[in-house]
């Protein structure tokens, strides 16, 4: 857990097989955090639950990755042009 968690609720075979859409299967997702008595009491619990979050936890970690290996790329290509 170097990055630390995020909480999600995935949705099951029984919502698949009622054809819920993810859409629904999101509102329904926050619904469960926003209502639930121990992940809706927290503020700092309240940012780790849900795929919207994970989502922009994940885009953070690739934007920071690409930043990273961004300059050394670029002088390789560099490098194998001229």
């Amino acid at each position: 857990l170097r990055r630390g968690y995020i909480a999600v609720v995935n949705r099951g075979q029984r919502d698949i097989d009622a054809d819920l859409s993810i859409r629904v299967g999101l509102r329904n997702e926050e619904r469960f955090f926003r209502t639930h008595p121990v992940y809706s009491r927290d503020r700092s619990i309240t940012g780790k639950c849900g795929t919207m979050n994970l989502a922009r936890n994940l885009n953070g970690i690739l934007i920071h990755h690409i930043r990273d290996c961004l300059p050394e790329l670029k002088i390789r290509i560099a490098n194998m042009m001229g």
